[in-house]
């Protein structure tokens, strides 16, 4: 509709994104959203995975808006997707205009979500992900234990994909020496 909005656009910037173009055409869906708002609606541009940027405050300037998506950057770690969507739709709630929606622009990997994504009328999902799945792998812990004579360490590498990832190689560095194996890790 024509009239003014509230309107909170979320990036995904969650590690995955960085794989291929998907950060760069997530950033460009953004700045169509911006441009296209009508006069006197108010909007958020926020990322997903947030740095500590306090309460989220819709604005009425595009300028603003695009000060906001500039300072998106690509995070290695991880949120509750679910919790950031709804905090957005709760900081419009006070906004002007009828027409309360949040956009999520998204890769679509499995990190960050408790649940299958629920139906709300307030979201709008764009997959910037393209025709190929991406690999989604992350070091999701690391753990230290220590022997008289030795220090061992254990790492685990989770696979969020629908595919399995074979032979995918680990390296670590412990002073000058490296130390590299190939991995199996089953899908989810």
């Amino acid at each position: 509709s024509g009239g003014p909005k509230a309107l909170a656009i979320i990036v995904d910037n969650s590690f995955s994104m960085g794989y291929g173009d998907n950060f760069e055409r997530a950033r460009e869906k953004a700045s169509e959203l911006i441009e296209t708002l009508p006069d006197g609606s108010f909007g958020i541009v926020a990322p997903l995975v947030a740095r500590g940027e306090g309460r989220l405050s819709p604005s009425s300037g595009k300028e603003a808006l695009r000060e906001g998506l500039s300072g998106i950057k690509i995070s290695s770690t991880f949120t509750d997707n679910e919790k950031r969507l709804e905090e957005a739709f709760s900081s419009l709630k006070d906004a002007p205009g009828q027409t309360k929606k949040v956009v999520f622009i998204t890769d679509f990997q499995k990190n960050g979500w408790q649940n299958e994504i629920a139906d709300r009328d307030w979201l709008d999902i764009i997959d910037v992900s393209g025709e190929a799945a991406p690999a989604n792998h992350a070091v999701t812990g690391i753990d230290a234990s220590y022997g008289k004579d030795a220090v061992t360490l254990g790492l685990s590498v989770s696979n969020f994909s629908d595919k399995p990832e074979e032979q995918l190689l680990a390296t670590m560095s412990a002073g000058r020496e490296e130390l590299s194996a190939y991995l199996d890790i089953p899908p989810g």
